[in-house]
């Protein structure tokens, strides 16, 4: 058993040396309790990934900042507009919202059809968010071929 803190691991916890006791307080996921032991969460990863998911899924983005950046990657204004007129749900979402959640389903359709990945999408709403800079989109995000820069 190895005392930490105020937690005490058995031999089987892994990689206690990168774990800081403000770790385990600010992140609960991080240990599990098995039979009176306490250990690091052998499923820490996978939980910390879906709760990512969940957090990115509840982003905003103004339908401006989506075009400017969009029209940055390669797709003009006018092929999104296109786009958006072929779809008479994506047309109602356009015309009617002010913002977008990175949870609407008609996003990764539209991206799909734009070229445009589930990740720059993801990337997208984080950049509008404050939460990475231009600097972080990089080639994979550049759209190529098809209906980009029309």
């Amino acid at each position: 058993i190895i005392d930490y803190s105020n937690y005490k691991f058995s031999d089987e916890c892994k990689y206690t040396d990168i774990v800081t006791k403000s770790e385990l307080d600010r992140d609960i996921d991080l240990i599990i309790v098995e039979d009176y032991n306490i250990k690091l969460n052998p499923n820490y990863l996978e939980i910390r990934e879906e709760k990512e998911k969940e957090r990115v899924a509840n982003l905003r983005c103004t339908k401006r900042i989506l075009a400017l950046v969009i029209k940055e990657l390669g797709v003009s204004y006018a092929n999104l507009q296109a786009l958006i007129a072929t779809n008479e749900d994506a047309q109602l979402e356009w015309d009617l919202c002010v913002e977008l959640e990175r949870s609407n389903p008609l996003l990764d359709t539209l991206g799909a059809e734009l070229g445009i990945s589930s990740t720059t999408i993801d990337k997208i709403f984080k950049y509008a968010n404050g939460e990475i800079s231009k600097e972080d989109f990089d080639e994979t995000d550049i759209v190529k071929g098809g209906i980009a820069n029309g």
